[in-house]
């Protein structure tokens, strides 16, 4: 399973998990529930920097940590 940042700019995925790191930190997990980056949540890459990647869902886009972004598949 490659994690959604792996994608391109304009790509689309449907998220399948979330890793047991980031499972583990509650207010992660309420970050990624409000932002809608959940499980069977569909997610587009719309931005990089250096030490974040933005995402749009149904949400709206939020820019997340490269560290919580590369443990979303």
């Amino acid at each position: 399973m490659r994690a959604a940042l792996a994608l391109i700019a304009g790509g689309r995925v449907v998220v399948r998990r979330v890793d047991e790191e980031v499972e583990s930190h509650p207010s992660a997990m309420l970050t990624l529930e409000e932002r809608g980056l959940m499980p069977g949540c569909t997610v587009e890459v719309v931005g990089r920097a250096p030490d974040s990647v933005s995402l749009a869902s149904t949400a709206g886009v939020t820019a997340l940590p490269l560290e919580i972004a590369e443990r979303i598949y």
